[in-house]
């Protein structure tokens, strides 16, 4: 059986090393993001709004909150989004230092991985979209947006978090001088 969360050997984990790679690609992960959603609008005009506006809305910001940096407006959904994509990369690192098997595919596994959990179970949850398991589940559910935002979606997803896994792979290996973790 193919366990995922079959641990990495303690002695190859570097820990000061990866926070260090962690915090790069963190760094670059938002812009990674964005810039997929750029060439593939996943939010059409005929949909709800998107989800980093939903939990602004959730949290009580219904009013269209804006940052000015260098004269350039950025409302803050999309700030949030940028700090959620660092988050989540943030930690997908430190998790597949222990667990490498996490990275199956690629990173492209995750990808598909946390659109099912992003957009299909934590913002139904806070009810910013109708819920998988609600009474009629089958009219309401996030399936029934339109095919092209759940297909966005998916592809923003898998493409983020393989760019991100690559990039981690590559610098482990030849940056850091790091092997591959061996499973203990």
């Amino acid at each position: 059986m193919y366990n995922l969360f079959r641990s990495s050997l303690k002695s190859e984990r570097n820990y000061k090393a990866i926070f260090w790679m962690a915090v790069f690609i963190a760094l670059i992960s938002p812009i990674i993001k964005s810039g997929t959603e750029s060439v593939f609008p996943p939010w059409g005009p005929d949909v709800i709004a998107p989800p980093p506006f939903l939990v602004m809305d959730y949290w009580g910001f219904s009013a269209p909150l804006w940052r000015v940096n260098g004269g350039n407006a950025m409302p803050a959904g999309w700030l949030l989004h940028v700090f959620l994509s660092f988050v989540v990369i943030f930690v997908y690192i430190y998790l597949v230092e222990r667990f490498p098997r996490l990275t199956l595919w690629h990173g492209i596994a995750m990808g598909v991985f946390l659109t099912f959990l992003l957009h299909y179970i934590m913002v139904p949850a806070m009810g910013a979209m109708p819920s998988l398991f609600g009474p009629d589940v089958w009219k309401t559910a996030p399936w029934h947006l339109n095919w092209v935002t759940n297909l966005n979606e998916l592809i923003d997803h898998v493409l983020w978090m393989w760019v991100c896994e690559e990039m981690r792979a590559g610098m482990r290996a030849k940056k850091l001088g790091l092997p591959t973790p061996m499973l203990g």
